[in-house]
């Protein structure tokens, strides 16, 4: 007997930067995201609670081109995020970091991860003198790995060890667009 499918319904989803408003929504599905994805990330749910979503707002506060982070409202719920860094030295400005992304497990299989990456592929090109968006994934992130290189990212180098819980450490891949 095979298993019942899900029934597939569509849904209102709105891809937008987030805003200071935003802020206890960002707080709140960046925590599931640490929770249900030890390994996809560097900090720990822990280390989130220590910080408020009240310190978070200012660094959402719109209008900054340099740091962003871009949402997926599905329904008017925030149920994705990825977040967005240039680098701040001069000889490095040429280069951005995306961060952070996560997509709640209710709102999977949708291709709201896609949408997330390339809105903010998108906004990044919009900045002038970026010429690299760099990533790091887990290597247990399969699906992650699979998207970014869908989306033209490279392999750049592999940092061994790079997270570790407990006695058990994951690597992670550097991955590299040319924009």
């Amino acid at each position: 007997m095979r298993p019942a499918r899900r029934e597939y319904i569509p849904a209102m989803v709105e891809i937008r930067v987030l805003g200071e408003a935003d802020a206890e929504e960002f707080w709140a599905v960046r925590l599931e995201g640490l929770e249900r994805e030890p390994w996809a990330f560097g900090t720990t749910p822990e280390e989130h609670r220590r910080t408020p979503a009240a310190a978070i707002a200012p660094s959402l506060r719109a209008g900054h081109p340099d740091v962003f982070v871009v949402g997926a409202f599905i329904d008017g719920r925030l149920r994705g995020v990825a977040g967005f860094s240039r680098e701040a030295r001069i000889k490095t400005r040429h280069r951005g970091r995306i961060w952070g992304v996560y997509v709640a497990a209710d709102a999977r299989g949708r291709g709201i991860g896609r949408r997330l990456v390339q809105a903010v592929i998108d906004r990044a090109r919009t900045l002038p003198d970026i010429r690299i968006l760099s990533l790091c994934v887990s290597m247990d992130q399969e699906p992650a790995r699979r998207l970014y290189r869908s989306l033209g990212f490279v392999l750049c180098g592999v940092e061994q060890e790079a997270i570790r819980i407990g006695d058990r450490a994951v690597d992670e891949e550097h991955l590299m667009l040319r924009v």
